[in-house]
Formats: C-alpha cells, structure tokens, sequence
C-alpha cells in the first residue's frame, strides 16, 4: 500500500509558568536534602500564591524521558499530584481555621496539654512529644501539639470540620492543567467512627496529595482565597496567535480576611519560636508549618518509617512564594524540624539572593519565645484587659523593646487567680508555671516581687475555692 504524501506542519509554541532558575535551584536543593537524610526520596513544589502559577515543581530521584527504562514504576509519575499521604500536622490548619471561622476558639484561650490524653473511646492516647501543661490555642500550633488539636476539634463538631476541609480542596482535585493527578480521600461524617475527628484534627484518616496542602497554605498567603494551580502560561499557532491563555482563577473564599490574617501569625510564630526554628532566614519574615507522619505501607503504620515536610510562604508582609518540602522516609532523624525545615530555609535563601528580594531589620528573629510584637505597650496592654496588674522596677525607664522591659519587671502577685489567668499572664512574661493542685492558687514560690530571670519558673498550688476562701 501507498499512503498519501502528508506535508509537515509546523506545530504551536507552549510555554509554561516554570522559572528556570527556580526549578534549578528547587532541583539542587531537594536532591541535597535527600541525600543528607538517607531518604528514599521528596517532593518539591513553589508556586506564586496571588495567581497560582507553578513556578517550580520536582522530585527525586529525577525522571529523565531518555531514561525512562531504567527508572522505577513509582518514579514515572509526577508524584506531587498522584501521590497521597496522610498529612499529619499540616492538616492542623482545618483544625485551626474551622476553630476560628466559626467563632468557637479564640487564639488566646488556653487548654491543658501535657503529655498524654486519654480521649473517650479511644484505645491509645493522644500523645504530644513536648509536653506542656497548658497552651493556648496559638501555642498550641506553634508547639504542634495532638492534644490541645484535638480537644479543639470536638468543639469544632464534624459538621464544620468537614466542610473547612472540603472548602480547603482536599478530597478533590486541584484543576491543574496536568494529567494524572487525583483527589484524595476525605470521607463523609457519617462514615467516621467515634474517634475519627480527634484523629483528623492531626492529620490522619485523610488522604490529600502534596499540591493540596500547598494550595492550602497558599489560600493563606492569598487572604483566605483558594486558588486553581496552573502551568500553561500560553499556546501560540506557528503565526503567533493566541490559541490558549493560562489565568489566575479563584475557586471558592476558605475562610475570612481576619481568619486568614491570624493563621498567617500563627504560621510566623511556628518558625519564630515553634518547630520550624530551623527554617528561619534574616530579615525574611517567613510562615509555614511542620509535619511529620507515620508511614501506612499495605494498610499498617510501619515503626521507624515516616515521612516529614514543611510547607509556608514568604515574606509574610507581601507573599510572592509559597512553597512545599516533603522527604520521603529519611534515616535516622526524621522529624520535620530537623529534614524539611532546614531545606526550605536554605531555598528561601537562594531564592531571595536570586530574585531580590530586600532583607529587613526583623527585631524579632529571637531563638528565645518572646512574646508577639516589639513594643512593651503591647504587653502592657494584654494585662489591662485582664485586669491584671505587672510590678516594675519604677527606678527604671520604659525601654522599647520587650526583652528589656522584661528585664526590668518583678513577678506579679497570681495568689486567688484561677490557673487559666496565672497561666496566660505568667506566659505572656515568658515565665513557666508548673501548677500543682486544682482551682485556685492559694501559693506562689517564689513569691511576688522578685525579679523575673530567664528560663524562670514558678510553682503555683491551687485549692478548691471553698478551702481556698477557709484558709
């Protein structure tokens, strides 16, 4: 047979949202961050969180299309929009964002903590690896606390769980212009059981891809709105017309501008004072969050098998990047803090050098935990409203930064306070209590009056009211 001569033609022109110099970076950076943690593996993904544009996506080991005979099946894929995961702590942002939405947690209401909780109807405790007495519901986060995330969720209910989540994108797909990619797994309230929702408030029993929870925080950095991914820029025919134009496109308002606001400071406070201290970069306000999970391989959680990632946005003022880290199984250390975090600081600091974007005098880049905001009048007046009452050394003049201002205070009187007050004022001072007892305080060592030192502790012992009031 003779087939007809068919003349070539001349094909259009593709051009993608990805940065050249990102990816290269992106690229160097995850194989370098793999290696050092012994890991089977990761994922890396930044985007610009105002538009959606992927400006940056790989994984290791690369895929090369010349090469593809010699890769492994699970290596053939674009993990970042086939894989799913439990996400583990990063999942906490539902937790969170459902708490605040609704009005049924405010950031400074304070929970007790500790190490273990025994939830109802639950064989194991919920566990928290720092433990703590009390955190606030800021603290908490920052902390990454199992515990206090699931106290928040049954006041949260499943009903507003489950829609913060869908409302999030996850169980469904993102709608980026690729193929392959899946939605995950959120299941309906009426299949949970009794323990589900604790369980879901930090990260388990959800099954989401890494481009969700990137889409997720991205919402954040976009003033609660969640937007669609997208890699084609544009499509021009071999004459230059445009035949296909990628755009920014909002999906659906996740939570409020004021909602959005306090979970971007939560997120700044994770890398300020919480688990991602190691990702913090001079000058750069960054917000993000840790997670590290157990790894399900055949339906079973396998001991010593996890998978850690860090994900957030910079500079928080103005975000221009949003960007996911996830190392795959690493050995040896395997939490978060100590694999991804590192990693994204030092893409925050190559992408910045590269882009420039201007360092700024951040006061508050303090390895310590101090207290948000730079002015003592912020202190100050957190004690007014509670109608507390802070002893200073009135020989002294009323330094600007808190630090000095802290230096300069007394211990305050908390004898008669509930522990819920002595709690969050003593915090607010940088000071750790350790309550004995139930009630109110009826004891304070050391006593008021002595000079507040760094690292102080106080024991508080607490009665009844009725033996407090009869003593």
């Amino acid at each position: 047979l003779e087939y007809p001569h068919i003349k070539p033609v001349q094909g259009s022109t593709v051009y993608l949202t990805l940065d050249g110099t990102i990816q290269s970076i992106v690229e160097d950076i995850l194989q370098g961050a793999v290696e050092r943690c012994k890991a089977i593996g990761g994922i890396a993904i930044i985007i610009h969180p105002q538009t959606g544009e992927i400006l940056a996506m790989a994984q290791y080991p690369f895929l090369y299309p010349s090469k593809v005979n010699e890769s492994e099946t699970k290596d053939q894929k674009l993990r970042a929009i086939t894989d799913m995961f439990e996400p583990g702590s990063v999942f906490k942002l539902v937790t969170m964002a459902a708490a605040l939405e609704y009005n049924l947690v405010q950031p400074d209401n304070v929970f007790t903590a500790g190490s273990k909780y025994f939830a109802p109807y639950r064989r194991a405790p919920i566990v928290d690896t720092h433990s703590s007495p009390m955190l606030s519901m800021r603290e908490a986060f920052e902390q990454s606390s199992n515990i206090v995330a699931a106290k928040i969720s049954d006041r949260v209910g499943a009903n507003y769980f489950y829609q913060t989540a869908k409302n999030f994108g996850f169980g469904e797909a993102t709608g980026i212009d690729l193929a392959g990619e899946v939605a995950g797994v959120v299941k309906k309230p009426f299949l949970w059981s009794k323990t589900s929702l604790n369980t879901m408030a930090f990260g388990y029993e959800v099954s989401v891809t890494p481009l969700q929870v990137l889409m997720a925080y991205a919402a954040i950095a976009n003033h609660g709105v969640l937007l669609t991914p997208y890699l084609v820029k544009k499509i021009l025919s071999p004459d230059h017309r445009v035949l296909y134009e990628g755009r920014s496109s909002n999906i659906r308002r996740v939570v409020s501008e004021k909602t959005a606001a306090t979970l971007s400071s939560f997120m700044e406070g994770v890398v300020l004072r919480g688990t991602a201290k190691e990702s913090q970069v001079e000058g750069i306000r960054i917000a993000g969050k840790t997670g590290t999970t157990k790894k399900n391989i055949n339906g079973h959680y396998v001991v010593g098998r996890y998978q850690s990632m860090f994900v957030g946005f910079f500079p928080v003022e103005k975000p221009e990047f949003a960007a996911l880290i996830m190392i795959d199984d690493p050995s040896g250390v395997y939490y978060a803090s100590q694999t991804a975090a590192p990693a994204f600081k030092e893409l925050v600091e190559k992408i910045s050098a590269t882009t420039g974007i201007p360092k700024k005098n951040v006061a508050s880049f303090e390895k310590s935990m101090p207290i948000a905001g730079n002015d003592s009048d912020v202190l100050q007046k957190k004690i007014a409203r509670r109608n507390y009452s802070l002893v200073k050394d009135a020989s002294q003049k009323n330094d600007t930064m808190i630090s000095t201002a802290l230096s300069l205070s007394l211990l305050p009187n908390v004898v008669g306070m509930s522990t819920r007050k002595a709690f969050i004022l003593l915090s607010e001072l940088k000071i750790s209590p350790q309550i004995f007892g139930t009630g109110i305080i009826v004891k304070q060592f050391p006593s008021a009056g002595e000079k507040i030192k760094e690292n102080m502790s106080v024991k508080l012992y607490c009665a009844s009211e009725k033996i407090a009031i009869n003593n």
